[in-house]
């Protein structure tokens, strides 16, 4: 199952201090809100505190020094383990089978996660078995090398795109960029994007972006694989239209971005975004309008704190993405990000 699957299995069987014995917590204790424990190999008993109706988490490693995240992150914190590795560590805990499925609502049974409800979802049962899964074998028929023009241009560091697998197609001459299933392994792949390299490409009705291994996008999010931690920490996901905007703040060391690879959010991926149970705030190019960016805003009303980046002042050129501008001005549109109210 995936990732907001597990999370209601977890709540819904008391599996949390089931949880904490097998990370070596200690102290345990629970009360009506939370639990609260002690990291291993400390002293204190409350380092720990895990909110019963959510699973938000908080560390206190220190007075000065708290990470904030969820169950996953937790995992990850105590065993010092990737995303994947953490959510495959509570599957092999609890006995179950790693596949994932989306339940129609039952209304005799208290839903924990109630918040899914309001999301307008199709019925489906998905094996990871009846979905084409590539292993890193995909990334090996490209060039393990970042394109000089994004590390000079566009300032996507060598870094970056070593955790991303970005590579190269010589016979395509398009950047390759492969999608990681973000409830997968670190090694499965869903597909592949290539990004022509061609500056004429218009001119000579070239795509920009064409899949070189086909998948459907609208079931993934570029970069929550790699970013799922840092963005439970941060309490905040930054939704993009290209996988080059989570590549460029990333190199930035802002590890809380995603792709959608449009500007129409599906509702798997609205589902996915929920499921991560922070604010969402909408990135999307200076180009689309204000009016479609609110329509976006409104899938998430009522569930999460939803906000939107709008450059009123005119500080982005025609066409750009907010992680295309300086540091410094993306910092002023995020601080001065918009609430998303409906009105």
């Amino acid at each position: 199952m995936d990732a907001i699957s597990l999370k209601q299995y977890i709540l819904e069987n008391n599996k949390v201090e089931e949880i904490l014995k097998s990370l070596g917590c200690h102290g345990i204790k629970e009360y009506t809100k939370e639990f609260r424990c002690g990291l291993p190999n400390h002293k204190s008993n409350t380092t720990i505190a895990i909110n019963k109706e959510t699973l938000s988490t908080k560390i206190f490693k220190s007075d000065s020094e708290i990470i904030r995240g969820d169950i996953f992150s937790l995992v990850m914190t105590i065993k010092n383990i990737s995303f994947p590795k953490a959510n495959k560590y509570l599957h092999t805990l609890f006995g179950l089978e790693y596949k994932f499925k989306t339940q129609e609502d039952k209304p005799d049974k208290k839903d924990p996660l109630n918040v899914f409800k309001k999301v307008k979802r199709k019925r489906c049962v998905v094996n990871l078995d009846d979905v084409e899964l590539y292993d890193e074998g995909i990334i090996k028929e490209y060039i393990p090398l970042p394109h000089i023009d994004w590390i000079r241009t566009d300032g996507i560091l060598p870094f970056t795109c070593e955790l991303f697998k970005v590579g190269y197609s010589a016979d395509k001459r398009r950047i390759t960029l492969p999608w990681r299933i973000w409830y997968g392994e670190e090694n499965d792949f869903a597909g592949v994007i290539g990004r022509t390299t061609i500056k004429e490409y218009s001119m000579l009705d070239i795509p920009k972006y064409f899949p070189l291994k086909k998948f459907p996008k609208s079931m993934h999010l570029y970069g929550l694989q790699e970013n799922y931690k840092t963005i439970q920490e941060a309490g905040y996901v930054l939704v993009y239209e290209s996988e080059k905007s989570t590549l460029k703040r990333h190199s930035r060391k802002d590890g809380t971005g995603v792709s959608i690879g449009s500007h129409c959010l599906s509702e798997e991926q609205v589902k996915i975004l929920i499921g991560l149970n922070v604010s969402v705030i909408i990135a999307y190019d200076k180009d689309v309008s204000l009016q479609y960016i609110r329509s976006e805003c409104e899938k998430f009303k009522s569930i999460r704190p939803i906000y939107y980046i709008y450059d009123k002042y005119d500080l982005l050129d025609e066409k750009m993405s907010p992680a295309d501008a300086s540091n410094t001005i993306f910092k002023y549109l995020l601080k001065y990000k918009i609430k998303y109210d409906n009105s």
